[in-house]
């Protein structure tokens, strides 16, 4: 099958072209122009895979191309309307568009458990749990092209959200959080008790390409997630642990770090709007309260098993990190 993906040069994306390929799929590799050589060679080393820019009219590339994988979503907290319009309802009709001319016969959206609010709810069912935030942009954007997805009737749809915090090797968000663990620079908001589950990109990828193939999914919405109930506590703990750090001590109440979040919030919005804060309200809601996920969704529906525990999605994303902040792997690889 040909299976197109976009944003492949981002992490989730390119662990999805990966999988597609060493199952004996043809993939076309869909990058920003921005998307560097390195990170094209590394697409183009996993074998029939074509990389092309996303740049013209997507029939070029969606051209022979049975599913489209859509993971251009841009994973930020805040911005102007104008950052978020690559993946906005005006730009996602015109894709589906294309794919629908260009012969496409099923779309995987890769969206986010960012459209629900944290509220520190287990065991949620995606499907009954209504998608409640509505001030994060992000989720908005989301929100309206999950629809676009599900209601376009000449196209069969299929939403993805994976687990609150989706690991891949070369993450470099995971790096800059390893720097801080190690510098024991990464304080708890609200005790780090905000419920989460893990997901390991690699089950991520294998999820979707499952949502891709199977006659069950289209017009269902699938959580992708290892099943365990974490905080975030016992996650950063052990992630620190697995790089030789210290676990984080530093406790911060909810509330007061909520409000100093709202306003380098408005300050950001007035003198910076291209970029945002390292403290947001979204992140203290993250970390402070979060949100749990059911999946027996994926496991009846697509026959999706997890197959790494989030202990060992922690170590292999220990032992890619460390030696990216200049300290040597410790113990097997």
């Amino acid at each position: 099958m040909r299976i197109a993906v976009t944003r492949a040069e981002g992490v989730l994306g390119g662990h999805v072209v990966a999988h597609a390929a060493a199952h004996g799929h043809a993939v076309v590799a869909v990058v920003g122009r921005r998307a560097s050589g390195d990170r094209r060679r590394q697409l183009r080393a996993a074998g029939g895979v074509t990389v092309v820019e996303e740049a013209g009219d997507p029939e070029r590339w969606l051209e022979g191309c049975e599913v489209l994988v859509d993971a251009r979503s841009r994973a930020a907290e805040l911005g102007p309307d104008s950052a978020f319009a690559r993946v906005d309802a005006g730009a996602s009709e015109r894709l589906l568009a294309s794919a629908h001319r260009g012969g496409v016969r099923r779309v995987v959206l890769l969206s986010s458990l960012a459209v629900h609010r944290f509220d520190g709810s287990v065991d949620v069912d995606v499907r009954s749990r209504p998608r409640d935030r509505r001030e994060l942009p992000y989720a908005h954007a989301l929100r309206r092209v999950e629809d676009l997805v599900l209601s376009d009737g000449r196209l069969e749809g299929v939403v993805v959200r994976p687990g609150l915090w989706p690991i891949g090797l070369g993450d470099p968000v995971l790096w800059r959080l390893a720097r801080a663990l190690r510098g024991g620079r990464l304080p708890l908001v609200g005790g780090g008790l905000g419920v989460l589950n893990l997901v390991d990109a690699d089950d991520l990828a294998a999820g979707v390409l499952l949502a891709a193939l199977q006659p069950a999914a289209p017009g269902r919405v699938y959580a992708i997630a290892e099943p365990t109930r974490l905080t975030w506590r016992d996650a950063l703990t052990t992630l620190a642990s697995l790089l030789g750090g210290r676990p984080p001590r530093r406790l911060l109440p909810t509330a007061p770090i909520q409000a100093v979040a709202s306003v380098l919030e408005r300050a950001y919005g007035i003198a910076a709007p291209a970029s945002e804060p390292t403290l947001t309200r979204y992140r203290t809601a993250l970390l402070g309260t979060g949100i749990h996920v059911r999946v027996e969704h994926a496991v009846d529906e697509l026959g999706w098993q997890p197959r790494w525990p989030w202990r060992e999605t922690l170590r292999r994303a220990a032992v890619d990190a460390l030696p990216r902040i200049g300290v040597a792997p410790r113990g097997r690889t």
